[in-house]
């Protein structure tokens, strides 16, 4: 295995760097590297789908290296049949990837033909028209407001510091508050925050504006007077103790923890906050287009699957209410 280090700079901090575990000949690897960059800075692909794609299409090459016992090269993957990739899909489905990820790898390995194909490498690949696997549609599962109060009352009596107390429950009430993902809110600064609307870059550089509910100011106006360090400026908004940025994997631990200490359900992770807020507010509103644009959803077809969530609930309150509902038995009365 030959290892390949290629680093770039980008044009927002953190600088990307990605560690590529692959053996391949050199035209192949240089095609492999123009492409990951083109991902990243000509299609605005975020850093972690490029390290997905990445890995995904390593994982085919290391397949069919193993599988033929050649170095991949250029004119071995022009010659790929369909035969291959599928029994490279089902070789990943027997190792227990999920129907999501088998989707995504594939989308990721016809992502570099067509990146030959736009460079006039090949002509067409039989690839590109494949279809992906289906995968079963699951609807997300949303905190109850009850659940949010007592994670709220549950940080208010944690053994830390008082800031991070007032930290923990800002963020906590700015991703319910505001339907944000995890990282769209920590990659705040302090110039980022005004009184009534946040401007949010979300998956592809997507911008958004997110109002900002009293609630949350007053939070984080709390938040920011204890905290120790500087949040002004280009400072990061949300710091760790050591006064660097906080990062997702120890809030989402923090989340973990809290969860399991109140007896809450294990899906209860700090998207799902997220999904809270859509499914709660199109209960109130059911106003399905201002949701699409709050979460940043590129298509409504997207956000359709809170309506589905909505009607789910409201068919389980039809089976428990409705006089002419037979409870028992769980079928209409005759």
């Amino acid at each position: 295995m030959v290892l390949c280090l290629k680093t770039w700079e980008s044009r927002s901090p953190p600088s990307l760097e990605v560690l590529l575990a692959i053996c391949m000949d050199r035209e192949l690897s240089s095609l492999f590297h123009s492409w990951l960059e083109s991902l990243r800075f000509v299609d605005s692909r975020s850093f972690a789908t490029v390290v997905a794609y990445d890995g995904d299409v390593v994982s085919f090459l290391q397949f069919y290296q193993t599988t033929y016992q050649v170095v991949p090269s250029l004119d071995s993957l022009i010659s790929v049949q369909s035969r291959d990739w599928r029994a490279w899909l089902a070789d990943q489905k027997l190792k227990g990837l999920s129907p999501k990820t088998l989707a995504r790898r594939l989308s990721a390995l016809k992502s570099f033909y067509l990146f030959l194909v736009q460079k006039g490498i090949i002509e067409d690949h039989p690839i590109l028209v494949a279809c992906r696997p289906r995968i079963p549609r699951s609807l997300p599962r949303p905190a109850s407001g009850d659940a949010i109060e007592e994670m709220r009352e549950l940080i208010r009596h944690e053994k830390t510091f008082e800031w991070v107390q007032l930290r923990d429950e800002a963020l906590l009430l700015l991703l319910y508050g505001a339907g944000l993902r995890i990282n769209e809110a920590l990659a705040f600064n302090g110039q980022d925050w005004t009184e009534d609307y946040l401007a949010v870059y979300g998956k592809g550089g997507k911008f958004r504006q997110v109002p900002i509910l009293e609630p949350v100011r007053e939070q984080m106006a709390k938040y920011r007077h204890g905290c120790p360090y500087n949040t002004e400026g280009r400072y990061p908004l949300f710091v760790g103790v050591k006064g660097k940025r906080l990062v997702a994997q120890v809030y989402e631990a923090r989340v973990r923890r809290w969860r399991r200490q109140l007896g809450l359900p294990e899906d209860l992770t700090p998207h799902a906050l997220r999904h809270s807020c859509a499914t709660h507010l199109l209960t109130q509103s059911g106003d399905l287009r201002g949701i699409q644009e709050l979460l940043g959803h590129a298509s409504l077809s997207t956000t359709q699957i809170y309506a589905d969530l909505n009607n789910d609930s409201l068919y389980e309150v039809y089976q428990q209410a409705h006089p002419r509902e037979d409870r028992k038995t769980n079928k209409k009365c005759e």
